[in-house]
């Protein structure tokens, strides 16, 4: 949705393997997570797991950063 396109089957694997270190660093780094996770304005919520929150955030933030996202026509 964030490019108004569907994913290319390559791109979901390159997202997914982010996922997958993303949730491996936070979850062996609490800390890291809670870090993370307190940047920016608004609060975390409180009742989901900090190193699956920050691995989701990663893989949001490397999306809305892409040159696709940042210079669509």
């Amino acid at each position: 949705v964030a490019l108004a396109r569907a994913p290319r089957p390559g791109e979901v694997q390159v997202a997914l393997g982010a996922l997958r270190q993303f949730q491996d660093f936070y979850g062996r780094d609490h800390q890291a997570a809670l870090d993370f996770l307190s940047e920016g304005e608004a609060p975390r919520n409180r009742k989901l797991d900090p190193g699956e929150l920050a691995s989701y955030a990663g893989v949001a933030s490397l999306i809305l950063n892409l040159d696709e996202m940042v210079t669509k026509p």
